[in-house]
């Protein structure tokens, strides 16, 4: 994640590293023990994700009255 108006080539940089480190078998295992599920990919599916997970819990959370502290 980035703060919102980073400029996309940004963003586009921040994937390269962060898939290019994804890539190594080593980092890659020492995430998956952790239980990290790693699923590189560009940015605009990581966006669709969080929207649908937004969408998904947010009249969960409503419906529960579920404030943050």
């Amino acid at each position: 994640m980035a703060p919102a108006g980073t400029p996309y080539a940004a963003v586009a940089r921040l994937n390269a590293a962060l898939s290019k480190a994804l890539a190594d078998p080593t980092t890659r295992a020492s995430l998956q023990s952790r239980g990290v599920d790693v699923t590189p990919g560009p940015p605009q599916m990581f966006m669709d994700l969080i929207s649908s997970e937004i969408a998904r819990w947010r009249p969960i959370i409503q419906a529960a009255g579920i404030r943050a502290e």
